[in-house]
C-alpha cells in the first residue's frame, strides 16, 4: 500500500464530509468526540486533510500534483507496445497507474487540437455562427477535414465537433481566424498567429509545463511539440467540459450547414475505439513525425482512465496492451459496505447498521488489495429507534490502518438481542 494509503485516507475523509453535510449534523469526522457508547473512533488524525469547495466537492489541484505523482507501477517497457512514450492515470482517484517516456519530447499532431478547442471556449459562445472563408479549407487529398466548402455557416458547436471528430483542420483554421480576430491581433499579427499565442497561455493555464504550438491543426514544425504527461493534462481539462466530453464520446455528429450551400451531413469519428468497453473519448493524431497518437479515456467500475499513446506504430493495439498491463496489476477496489468486502455487507445486515460514508473507488496493485481486510467494532446497543452512533468499522491492508468510519445504528435495537 506504499504510495496509496495516503490517497486511499483522502477519499475516505471526502466521503465523511460529504455524507457529515448530508445528515445536517455538526459532525466533525476527523475529530469525533466521544460517542455515547463510550467508543470514539481512533487514529483519525491518520486521515490526511484535503481541500474542499464550499459545497464538499473535491477542489481541483491547481499544481496538477497528481500528474507528477509516482506510478503505481514500474515503468519499464512493455512487452509489445511500439509507442514511444505511454501513460496511464486514473483521474477519479488522482492516481498515476503508469508511465513510461512520459516527459519526452514528442510532435503532437491532431491531439493539440485538444487545446484548440479548450482555447476557443475561452473566446467564442457555442452558439456564436461563423463564415468558411476559402482561406479556411485544406487540401482534402492531405489533411483530414470536415468537408466544409466557402460561404457555409456553421455554429461554433458544430465546428468544435468537425474539429474534434473527424478531426477537421479546416474546422481548425475557421474557429482559429474567428477567435484569434475576437482577441485582438498585436501590429503585423495575423488573426491564427494570436489564437495561437493563446493556446499557449491556455495550456500553461492548465498545468502543461513542456508543451509549445505553433498551429491549430497539428501539422508537424520544429518547434511545435508536447509529451504524454502534458496530453494526460490536456485530456483531463477537455472531460472537465461539458459540451466537450459530450462532442468527443460521441462516434459521429450530424453537422448543421446554411449559407449557400445549406445542408446537414453526418461526421465519423477517427476513434476507431468509441463506445468500445466504456470508451468516452478523446483525440487521435497522425502525422509523418508524430506517428500514430491517441489520447484515449475509458472507465474502470465507475472511475474515469486516460490512457496517452504518443510516436506508436499502432496506437490501438498499443493502447490495448498498456490497459492489459494495468489490469494485470492493478484492482479497483469499492471501498463501503459492497461486494469487495462481503463480511462487512453481512454484518451491516446482521446488526442494521450503516456506514458513515459514501462508497468510493480506489485502484491498488492486485497484491495489496488481496491482503484488504475490516474489523467492526460496536459498543453498548443503543436504545430507542434513531439512528445514533455505535461503533466504527476500520479498514485495513495487512497490518496497516487504512481508515475507519462511524456506524450508525439503523434498526429497532428492541429487535436484536445481545
Amino acid at each position: 500500500m506504499i504510495g496509496r494509503a495516503g490517497t486511499i485516507r483522502q477519499s475516505a475523509l471526502m466521503s465523511l464530509l460529504c455524507v457529515g453535510v448530508l445528515l445536517g449534523a455538526s459532525f466533525a469526522p476527523a475529530t469525533v468526540g466521544a460517542w455515547e457508547s463510550g467508543y470514539a473512533p481512533e487514529n483519525t488524525s491518520a486521515l490526511a486533510p484535503m481541500t474542499t469547495t464550499p459545497n464538499g466537492e473535491r477542489a481541483e489541484d491547481p499544481s496538477n500534483a497528481v500528474f507528477h505523482g509516482d506510478p503505481m507501477l514500474e515503468g519499464s517497457p512493455i512487452s509489445g507496445a511500439t509507442a514511444s512514450s505511454l501513460l496511464a492515470i486514473d483521474i477519479s482517484s488522482d492516481a498515476m497507474l503508469y508511465e513510461y517516456n512520459a516527459d519526452e519530447p514528442v510532435a503532437p499532431a491532431s491531439t493539440l487540437k485538444i487545446i484548440t478547442a479548450l482555447t476557443v471556449l475561452t473566446v467564442l459562445e457555442p452558439d456564436n455562427s461563423i463564415q468558411i472563408s476559402a482561406n479556411d479549407l485544406v487540401d482534402t487529398t492531405v489533411y483530414s477535414n470536415a468537408q466544409l466548402r466557402a460561404g457555409d455557416e456553421v455554429s461554433v458547436r458544430d465546428l468544435l465537433a468537425g474539429l474534434l471528430i473527424p478531426s477537421g483542420g479546416d474546422a481548425a483554421n475557421a474557429l482559429a481566424r474567428v477567435a484569434g480576430g475576437r482577441l485582438g491581433p498585436q501590429i503585423g499579427q495575423s488573426p491564427g498567429e494570436r489564437f495561437v499565442e493563446e493556446m499557449n497561455a491556455v495550456a500553461e493555464s492548465i498545468g502543461m509545463t513542456a508543451s509549445r504550438f505553433v498551429n491549430p491543426d497539428g501539422p508537424d514544425h520544429p518547434d511545435q511539440h508536447t509529451t504524454a504527461r502534458d496530453m494526460a493534462v490536456a485530456g483531463a481539462a477537455l472531460l472537465d467540459d461539458d459540451l466537450l466530453a459530450e462532442i468527443v464520446a460521441a462516434p459521429s455528429w450530424t453537422m448543421t450547414v446554411v449559407g449557400p450551400n445549406a445542408r446537414q451531413f453526418d461526421v465519423l469519428n477517427t476513434n476507431a475505439l468509441i463506445g468500445v468497453d466504456r470508451v468516452n473519448g478523446v483525440k487521435t493524431g497522425t502525422t509523418g513525425q508524430a506517428g500514430e497518437s491517441i489520447i484515449l479515456a475509458t472507465h474502470r467500475e465507475d472511475n474515469q482512465i486516460i490512457a496517452v499513446i504518443m510516436g506508436s506504430e499502432n496506437r490501438y493495439s498499443d493502447v490495448s496492451i498498456l490497459l492489459e498491463h494495468v489490469d494485470n496489476h492493478v484492482r479497483w477496489v469499492q471501498f463501503g459496505s459492497s461486494p469487495d468486502f462481503p463480511n462487512l455487507q453481512a454484518s451491516a445486515e446482521e446488526h442494521q447498521f450503516l456506514l458513515v460514508m459514501q462508497p468510493f473507488v480506489e485502484p491498488m496493485l492486485r497484491t495489496d488489495a488481496a491482503g484488504l481486510v475490516t474489523e467492526l467494532e460496536l459498543g453498548p446497543l443503543p436504545r430507542g429507534t434513531l439512528p445514533v452512533r455505535w461503533g466504527h468499522v476500520v479498514f485495513l491492508q495487512g497490518d496497516e490502518e487504512l481508515f475507519q468510519v462511524p456506524v450508525l445504528r439503523t434498526g429497532d435495537s428492541h429487535d436484536r438481542h445481545d
